[in-house]
């Protein structure tokens, strides 16, 4: 795949066609670095995980095969569950995560 830098059809092109889901990229060097700016801003406009080391990769890689493996249920955090369905405003709840069940 061509770098950002490197004419038509690279990572950047891919990225806004969307045709990728995640993105790793370990830049080293001084272009890689200029590229690493272009790359993560595309991604970060088209909604797409950007990681740049690869222990977050291996981490990612790991969670995913772990949703593969298994059904996963999500659940409600206690706090904030609380302080959704006692109707506070307080900093608290405005910091938490919006309860979905209580809007």
């Amino acid at each position: 795949m061509l770098k950002a830098s490197e004419g038509t059809l690279n990572i950047i092109d891919v990225i806004r066609n969307g045709w990728v889901q995640l993105i790793i990229n370990t830049p080293l060097g001084q272009v890689s670095r200029e590229d690493e700016h272009a790359i993560g801003q595309a991604a970060y406009e088209h909604k797409i995980t950007y990681m740049t080391t690869l222990s977050a990769a291996a981490s990612a890689a790991k969670s995913i095969e772990q949703v593969r493996e298994r059904q996963l249920s999500v659940m409600r955090h206690p706090g904030v569950s609380r302080a959704c369905t006692a109707g506070r405003k307080d900093r608290a709840a405005r910091v938490a995560r919006r309860c979905y069940a209580c809007g």
